[in-house]
């Protein structure tokens, strides 16, 4: 798998700041995935990529609380910030590793998602569970 690399770093982080009880499901490749409350931010370079986390069943609101050291109770702007904010630690953490191969990344601002948008190519869906709650991890290359 292709993006095993950017997926070890978004699980090992949420680990180390989110849940250390954390655990992924059966990841799926789609050619498109519709994005309709997430947090997402391109990567561009020669290894360009725009990762996401996408609300499913309340983790996204979980990890937006636990990072942001605040209270969520729905994917409100300042939830949705929140988890920019970390997509944003994650995407630096995995950008800083390959610059030490010699790739150089530029990070976009990270976008907070609230109307449908649709990401193509060959996109990677990884459902991960927070506190029994679910998001998923999305990424495809650019």
């Amino acid at each position: 798998l292709k993006y095993q690399d950017i997926i070890g770093v978004a699980i090992r982080t949420i680990i180390r700041c989110i849940d250390r009880h954390v655990y992924i499901g059966k990841a799926t490749l789609s050619e498109k995935k519709e994005l309709t409350l997430a947090s997402m931010q391109k990567v561009e370079g020669n290894a360009g990529f725009i990762s996401a986390f996408e609300e499913q069943q309340g983790g996204l609101v979980k990890l937006a609380s636990v990072f942001g050291q605040e209270e969520f109770n729905s994917m409100d702007d300042d939830a949705l910030d929140a988890a920019c904010e970390f997509l944003n630690c994650v995407n630096g953490l995995y950008a800083s590793a390959l610059s030490q191969k010699g790739e150089i990344l530029e990070l976009l601002p990270p976008q907070m998602v609230t109307d449908a948008t649709e990401i193509e190519g060959q996109v990677c869906s990884i459902p991960v569970y927070v506190n029994n709650k679910k998001f998923s991890f999305v990424v495809t290359e650019i």
